[in-house]
Parts: C-alpha cells; structure tokens; sequence
C-alpha cells in the first residue's frame, strides 16, 4: 500500500495512481530522493480542505507552501521532505516532493543570492584589548578576524594595525576602520542556517585549511552583504569543487554535512543486490558528466596584475624560457646565504640569467633572476614564479577553473611610531591581502635582443575579464617582524607556505630571501591540493556505468557499496514505480565499476587477522566467499 502525508494529513490517491520515485547519489549529481509529477483529485473533502480549494477563482486562503511531505510504500518510506506545487487545474493539483539534496537544492536552484538571507551581523568591538583578541585567536576561538586588507581601488587599508617603538603588540590606529573578516567554516555553517539547516559536519575544520578566513574590502559588518554578487549555490558548489568535496543532505533531521570526496565511502555498508535480471545495459561514457578533479585540468580565475602574472605564467612565457635545475643536494658554499640567494651568487654569477627559469630539484619551486635592483635598492634580486600554476593532465581536455582563489598580495608602507624620549619613526613595508580590480601595467622600452622574462610576465597578454572571485587567505596569528632589529608581532596572512622576507629594516637590505609562514604546509598552490586531495580519490570507472534491473524488495541507501554477481559499485541513480498498492515491478539502478579493498568496502571483524576475508560477498549457493 502507498500512502502520501503532507502536513500530518494523509491524501486520497487516485485509482489510478502511478509515480516514478528517483534516488540519487550526492557524490555524482546534485540531487537526493526526489518524485515526478505526482496528481492528487481535488474532488474529495480531504484533500479540498488540505489545498484550501485552490482550485476556486474566489478562494481567498493562500496556498500553503514548503510543507512536510512523506511517501511511503510497503511500509518503507520513499521520500521525506518537502512538498513543491507545480500547478493546479479545475480538478486535479500537481506536486513533486524534493528530500534530501533535492530539497535543499530547490531552494538553491532559482540562484537565491546570498545577499537575501537572514544572516549574522559582527559588531566590532570598541575596545582595543577586545579587538586584539581578533588577531591573537583563530578559528575556532573566534569566527572572524581583524586582519589587515587593501582597498586598492582607493588604496585605503582597513584594519591597518599600527607599530610602536618598544612594544610588541600591535597597536590600534585611530585613523582606520576596522571591518571583520569572516573565517571560511563558520561563514558556510551561517550559510546552511540561513537555508533553514544545521551544518553537523563539516571535514574542513579538521585540516589546516580550518584558518581560511574571507578576504573583502567591504564597509559592512553584515555578513551577507560581503558576497554581493554571489548565488548560493554558486558558493556551495564552489567550495565543493576546490576541496573536492560533497554537501549532504539528512532530510529527516534537516541537517547537512560537508564531507570530503575521498572519504565519501568511508563506514558505509556493502549491500549485496539480490534477484538481478540477467538483461542489463552497459552504457560507455567518453565524457562522463562527473567532474573528476583527478583527471581534469583545474585552475584559478586570477587577474592580470603583476603579482599574478609572476604567480602563474603565461604558456608564451614558458615557451619562451630555458630551464636549468638547483641539484637536490646542493648546499650554499657562502653560509651568509639561503640555499638558492647562494646558487644564484656561486661561480661568479653565472647563475643570474633573466631568460632562464631555475627549478629547485628538492622541493619544485622555480625562480627567477630578475636583474639589477633598482637606484634605490628595493627591487628584487630575484623571484619565485609560477607557485599557483593551473594542473594540466595528459589525455584530458576536461577543464574547471575555480572562482575562489588566494588573495592577491600587494607592498604595503607604513611607520612605526617612536617611541617615549625618541623621535624616530620608521618605515617599514610588509606584503599583504589586498582586493585586485586590475591595474593597467605600462610597457617597457622593447630592448634589443632576446627580451628578458622579467619584462615578457609584465607586458604579456591582458587576461579577459574575469568573473566576480571570492578570494580567500589562510591566517595563523600574529607573526614575528623585525624593524632595525627590535622584534614586533603583526597580523600577516598568507596564501602560500614561502612569503618574501618583507622589507621591514631600513638599514639592513635582504632581497627575495623567502621564508616559512607555517610549520605545516599550508598552502592554497593546486599541486599542494592535488597531492594532498585530489589524487586520493577512489578507483571508479566513470566510463562504463552499468543499468540493470532488479526484483530485490529492500530499498537501498544510494550511497552504500554494492555487490552484485560478484562485482564491487557505487551507484549513481535508482528509480521506482509506485502505484496505489506499493512498488510495482522491478527497479533500476545506474551503477559504477570501484576498485576498492575490502576493509575499505565493509569494516567486519575476524580473530584471525582483524578482518573478514570475504569482504562481504555472498555466493549464489548460499555460502561465504571464504576462500
């Protein structure tokens, strides 16, 4: 028997009733459990008063919207979540009812702005002990920080922390305003919330990428208003591309959880399909529709400034370069030097050619010799290029290029105020998060001969317009600065695990020395996340899904592992039909070939060895694959 409840009321169905009932996989599609059009008679008391006679030209009752709905046949329940109405005639209504990811993306689907939701609102806090505790904590002990960023469309930095002669703590400015930085975790839970979810998972606040915080330059304290231009679903889908992973949806609970793709199986259940029709379709897929970020060519949408045009070169660029490597084991002879100031300083300088990109063999990293400092000496020796480089793959020509990116950086000047009994004050010029719109970079005098790469990276292509790019930048605490050799701690973000030793002594000059911002890696380059996420995905054939048709009478959770004759998959869609007496005749199910362990596919437990060794298969005879 099938039975529809919405609102607590059960619906009279028609004699002849008859749905198609689809479950999806989250990992593959953006949608959950979801049903077709389902047509219920307006003829009958029951389902007249439910509806509120819609059907009436002179009805004055709104139509109730977004209610509860549950399916259920053959005492399982099939879909629960909410119902949509799709339109109604003189006798009949239409509805479809969305559960799962299907009911959150509904909501999403119409590209509902963020700016809309009912969202948090951060005071700052006037006092500066209360605001220095927004640079001296991270994330979780706040959700916001008070780090500095650039306007630079009028060149104005907010939260621009002051130095002072004696002191170690920065110190509040009266001359800035200071606008809260979101981090990234609690800004995807407020989003969730304001869809009317709870975020009761979320995988990113168990690695470094926890301290990614939100990067605008917005006047606002509202945290809806930061992303103006920006759908949610946009977001989402977003985040999920850059980390690779997977938003779901627990529609009896109305929660959500960020999961990571590469953990997506992990606890989940073998299910062993039985009464499989032998008839089946193989269906070959040279382009799936699942984007693999393994075997796909990703990159960032990154301005044409200079910053990034040295942080990812131009192919023109990189046709145009020689290369030359720093041998793994090479150690600087002049200890007064790092590793690579020392190569390019060795045997006479022969290292210093601005047409050749130098690869560090022990950690990859390229550099490049970028001439004469300038008259004043503050120009770079030379220059890490290339770090945010996009992830070509061979045999592919699937590309996805990520609207969240790092942060631009820019030079940023200031003065540390004397301090009592001294009128010193000095200059000191850190690298910070600054909001790129595009500047326009004049082009150099064409010299003769070979042009140097310097100049090609600066006078190369302008990129086309890019669209709207939510930037983001990792922030740890306060960081050690030295200004005439008197230590200090300032609030310094980065976006890659090597910054530029800043400009900070005036009498002392180090050019492009790098050092650690971090004693774990963390990084936003695409090879740190390829390493680190992206290739560490599960062994699933994408290109030769299977269809079959099956009488078992269980209904499956799409997202366990599934044994069918013998054979591991993941499935990608199943769908029913229901009449008015339950499920009516076989199901189907779309399913991908896994290769996958059998302590990864089912966690059972033997004296022996601390695992079964039979993985969960279950032999047509009636015996345990035990062999």
């Amino acid at each position: 028997m099938t039975e529809l409840i919405i609102d607590g009321v059960s619906a009279v169905l028609s004699k002849d009733f008859s749905i198609q009932v689809k479950r999806e996989n989250p990992l593959f599609t953006k949608n959950g459990e979801y049903t077709y059009d389902i047509t219920l008679p307006l003829d009958n008391p029951t389902n007249a008063e439910l509806y509120k006679h819609l059907n009436r030209l002179n009805s004055t009752q709104p139509v109730s919207t977004d209610r509860r709905a549950v399916l259920v046949a053959d005492n399982r329940v099939y879909c629960n979540g909410t119902e949509v109405i799709t339109g109604w005639t003189v006798d009949t209504v239409s509805i479809q009812i969305a559960s799962g990811n299907s009911e959150l993306n509904w909501f999403i689907g119409a590209d509902l702005s963020i700016s809309t939701l009912e969202m948090k609102q951060t005071i700052v806090p006037t006092a500066e002990s209360e605001k220095l505790n927004y640079i001296q904590n991270t994330y979780p002990e706040v959700d916001y920080c008070l780090a500095p960023i650039v306007n630079q469309t009028n060149n104005y930095v907010f939260n621009a922390w002051g130095l002072k002669e004696g002191q170690e703590l920065p110190v509040e400015q009266s001359d800035t305003t200071y606008i809260p930085q979101p981090y990234l975790c609690p800004y995807i839970k407020e989003v969730v919330n304001a869809l009317g979810y709870t975020l009761a998972k979320n995988e990113l606040e168990d690695t470094v990428f926890r301290e990614l915080y939100i990067c605008h330059a917005l006047h606002t304290d509202h945290w809806n208003e930061i992303l103006p231009e920006w759908s949610v679903k946009d977001f989402l889908e977003q985040i999920e591309q850059l980390f690779d992973m997977t938003f779901v949806v627990d529609n009896k609970s109305r929660t959500a959880s960020l999961i990571f793709n590469n953990r997506f199986l992990d606890g989940s259940h073998t299910a062993h399909v039985a009464w499989v029709e032998d008839v089946y379709e193989t269906e070959v897929e040279e382009d799936p529709d699942k984007e693999d970020m393994a075997d796909s060519n990703v990159s960032y949408s990154l301005g044409d400034d200079e910053f990034w045009k040295f942080a990812c070169l131009a192919d023109e660029v990189k046709e145009a370069a020689k290369y030359e490597h720093i041998p793994e084991d090479y150690v600087s002879s002049n200890t007064r030097f790092s590793r690579v100031m020392g190569w390019f300083h060795e045997d006479g300088m022969v290292h210093q050619r601005t047409d050749t990109i130098y690869i560090d063999d022990s950690d990859g990293r390229q550099y490049l010799w970028m001439g004469e400092p300038e008259e004043n000496g503050r120009g770079k020796t030379y220059r890490m290029v290339d770090a945010f480089a996009q992830l070509e793959r061979e045999g592919t020509d699937t590309k996805v290029e990520l609207n969240v990116k790092p942060v631009t950086l820019a030079e940023v000047s200031f003065t540390r105020e004397p301090g009592e009994g001294t009128e010193d004050r000095q200059e000191v010029t850190l690298h910070l998060p600054a909001i790129n719109e595009g500047t326009d970079v004049e082009n150099e005098t064409e010299e003769e001969g070979p042009t140097p790469l310097p100049n090609l990276i600066r006078n190369g292509a302008e990129a086309e317009d890019a669209n709207s790019t939510l930037s983001l930048a990792l922030y740890s605490g306060l960081t050690d600065i030295y200004v005439s050799g008197s230590s200090h701690s300032y609030p310094i973000p980065y976006i890659d695990e090597y910054r530029d030793n800043e400009h900070t002594n005036p009498t002392f000059q180090v050019s492009s020395e790098y050092v650690k911002t971090n004693s774990v890696g963390a990084t936003l380059r695409l090879s740190y996340l390829d390493e680190l996420i992206y290739q560490s995905t599960y062994d699933i054939d994408y290109k030769h899904a299977i269809k079959i048709s099956s009488h078992d009478p269980n209904l499956y959770d799409t997202r366990y592992i599934f044994e069918i004759r013998n054979k591991r998959y993941v499935c990608r869609e199943m769908e029913f039909t229901l009449d008015a007496h339950g499920r009516k005749g076989a199901w189907t199910g779309t399913f991908y070939p896994i290769h996958i362990s059998d302590t990864e596919a089912d966690a059972r437990w033997i004296l022996t060895d601390g695992k079964w060794r039979d993985g969960g298969v279950w032999l047509d005879n009636g015996r345990w694959l035990d062999q």
